[in-house]
């Protein structure tokens, strides 16, 4: 292709000049000036006749590659139906548990403890006469392990539905329940008090103990 400059001469003349341009041949495949490919142009669409679409967990699922499905990827959100829990059974089962555990605290104290209470009192371990008066003492023991009987039976009838009902469930929410309120301020106790182990030991079965008796109890009323 060639275009004519014109421009002045040194005479005040004007010369003609022919610049030749070099035009390269359209290529087929690349699309013209304004122009888009037919496959890239998108087709008009009329909303309302689209098909609604839902993700279920089948077209979730199939989407995925398969060697991604398992181990690489998360598992769709999901509701679990979760058990209603039986408030008046949980009542039923805590303060029948609470009996049984206060119960083996009394003999836990009064049995196995009660001559070593003496002596050490004799020998200034422990107080000849309580902070808090005797009978004030007594009641709030006896509430707190009703309270502690209560929190085995919720824990139970809560753990029903996933870990299943029955002594085992039952038996284990007591271990962890009397782990938690009978090993670790005894376990110190016995490290640094100046008293024999005795004491720190049988509080803590007192505790641990009563707590398995106290779900195995509130497990065999339970009910939904």
């Amino acid at each position: 292709m060639g275009t004519e400059l014109l421009h002045g001469g040194d005479d005040g003349g004007e010369e003609t000049t022919s610049v030749h341009v070099l035009s390269l041949p359209e290529d087929p495949l690349l699309p013209q000036s304004g122009q888009v490919p037919a496959e890239n142009r998108a087709a008009p669409t009329n909303r309302s006749r689209l098909p609604a679409v839902s993700l279920t967990h089948s077209t979730w699922v199939a989407s995925i590659p398969a060697q991604f499905r398992r181990s690489q990827l998360p598992l769709p959100l999901c509701e679990v139906p979760m058990a209603a829990v039986n408030s008046r059974r949980v009542l039923w089962g805590a303060l029948a548990g609470g009996v049984v555990w206060n119960v083996w605290s009394v003999i836990v104290n009064a049995a196995v403890l009660s001559a070593r209470y003496q002596a050490a009192q004799k020998a200034g371990a422990f107080l000849k006469q309580p902070r808090y008066p005797y009978p004030l003492f007594i009641g709030v023991w006896i509430v707190m392990l009703f309270v502690l009987a209560f929190v085995v039976a919720w824990l139970y009838a809560s753990a029903r539905a996933s870990r299943g009902a029955g002594p085992k469930t039952a038996a284990i929410i007591g271990l962890l329940v009397g782990f938690a309120a009978g090993f670790p301020t005894n376990f110190a106790t016995a490290t640094w008090a100046p008293i024999s182990r005795h004491f720190p030991l049988w509080w803590m079965l007192e505790l641990w103990i009563g707590a398995i008796f106290a779900a195995l109890v509130a497990g065999w009323l339970y009910q939904d």
